[in-house]
């Protein structure tokens, strides 16, 4: 979060919301009664309706005025390029996720279609509630699961890219990631017509992919990444974790042999490989180097291949938390860039950014024992530390004239730290100071350098997760 104090004033305060059971040492000026957003109070009741004229008749007083609803959701459209996160750990999972997506129109002449989600634990019987609260429908029916060799590919406006952009002047311009995308599910068989489709991709520098499946249809205009409901926007989930065939694998930064040539994908592939799991050697796998791949030191690729049978994100997540890939992508909301950077005033050092690495057809996926949320949370908090220490390490051996950048670069990567809840934000900035102390800075501008870049890197990671 960030809430500077110069910009704020008694008139306009920042809004800040604490969920835990646990008491806060502050003081408190006034207490007053939570207020549920219409979506908190439909969920409740285990219908939540999209269409804001049918909640409103639903619901009547028990929810805000059709008016006050839809002057609410025009507002949250107003800041589309904000950030919010609205984090849920996995040991509480949030009762949306099990809802049922359906579609239907009312009777009448100039009916749209309409969507929602019902809890099949609170209602037996979606459509008999609809009739008893809209009226006849012409038309209800639950939307199909996706076909777990599916794979959801999203388009941005014109006035973005999903891409990164080196300048000539070697300046490095991120991706550039909006709030609102078109969905597609294209259907993909095997890895040969996976292979086709991320070669097409290559030239879309607007078209990303990510492994969660589309809610509702095949083609959706205009969604933000949402796995959970926005209770602020009232904007339902987008995405679901529904099982894919497919496995993308991020290799971020592995050792590479100072003798292979970088260039040669296939060979950097099988370097790869090497260091996974034994059920991924001599597999059928599609190679894509990633935009700093070449750049970089290390191997920075991603790996493509086809699964024994079809996983859940977090499936993957208990099967891979111990292989060095990075198991971000395994989020169904998680973008998966697939177009190959830009390049100003030259061309790309790469004569190719895919390859394909013959094998078996597929990974035999074995079998998978989820840990518990309390495992998953310590495994979480060890990695965590440990990564911290090795970020001050680094910043307490940065050399003269380079250790304000790399304070900043360490600050950024401990507050990605801190948003995922490993940390806390006062003891990264904390400790993150104090190494740049160690390394020479003077206090306030170390002290500065470790506040901004952990704010900095929990803003650039929210951004990521999607929406």
């Amino acid at each position: 979060m960030v809430a500077r104090g110069v910009n704020r004033t008694t008139d306009k305060p920042v809004d800040v919301y604490v969920f835990g059971d646990g008491a806060l040492d502050v003081r408190l000026d006034t207490l007053r009664s939570w207020e549920p957003t219409p979506v908190e109070i439909m969920a409740e009741a285990g219908m939540i309706l999209d269409n804001i004229e049918h909640a409103s008749r639903a619901y009547g007083s028990a929810l805000p005025s059709a008016a006050a609803m839809r002057q609410r959701r025009a507002r949250a459209s107003e800041v589309c390029d904000s950030f919010r996160i609205y984090s849920m750990d996995e040991s509480q999972t949030s009762d949306a996720v099990n809802f049922v997506t359906f579609r239907y129109k009312l009777a009448g002449r100039g009916q749209r279609l309409a969507a929602g989600f019902y809890d099949p634990a609170r209602i037996s019987d979606p459509r008999e509630w609809l009739e008893s609260k809209l009226g006849g429908l012409a038309m209800f029916e639950t939307v199909r699961p996706h076909s777990p060799n599916g794979m959801t590919f999203l388009r941005c406006s014109p006035m973005r890219r999903l891409a990164k952009r080196f300048r000539s002047n070697g300046q490095v311009e991120p991706a550039q990631l909006p709030m609102w995308y078109v969905g597609v599910e294209a259907p993909i068989e095997n890895l040969d017509e996976l292979q086709d489709a991320l070669q097409q991709a290559l030239s879309m520098n607007r078209v990303g992919a990510v492994r969660g499946g589309l809610i509702g249809a095949d083609v959706i205009w205009f969604i933000r990444r949402l796995r959970y409901p926005d209770f602020e926007t009232g904007d339902l989930p987008t995405l679901a974790d529904d099982p894919r065939s497919w496995l993308a694998l991020d290799i971020d930064g592995l050792d590479a042999q100072p003798e292979l040539d970088l260039t040669d994908l296939r060979a950097c592939g099988e370097a790869a490989i090497a260091q996974l799991p034994a059920e991924f050697h001599g597999v059928d796998c599609v190679v894509q180097a990633t935009a700093s791949h070449g750049i970089k030191p290390g191997l920075r690729l991603r790996l493509w291949l086809w699964l024994s049978h079809a996983i859940t994100c977090a499936e993957a997540k208990a099967w891979l938390e111990d292989a060095p890939c990075d198991p971000a992508v395994f989020n169904p909301v998680q973008l998966i860039y697939t177009a190959a950077p830009l390049f100003e005033g030259r061309p790309d050092h790469l004569p190719s950014r895919l390859a394909r690495l013959p094998g078996r057809p597929v990974v035999e996926v074995p079998a998978i024992t989820s840990t518990s949320p309390q495992q998953r949370a310590a495994h979480s908090r060890t990695a965590a530390r440990g990564s911290l220490s090795a970020l001050v390490r680094t910043v307490q051996n940065a050399e003269s004239g380079e250790r304000h950048s790399i304070t900043f670069w360490a600050a950024c990567r401990a507050g990605e730290l801190v948003l995922a809840g490993d940390v806390s934000e006062e003891g990264a900035i904390e400790d993150i100071a104090e190494a740049a102390l160690a390394a020479g800075l003077d206090a306030q501008e170390a002290w500065d350098t470790a506040r901004d870049g952990v704010r900095r890197g929990m803003h650039d990671a929210a951004a990521k997760v999607g929406g």
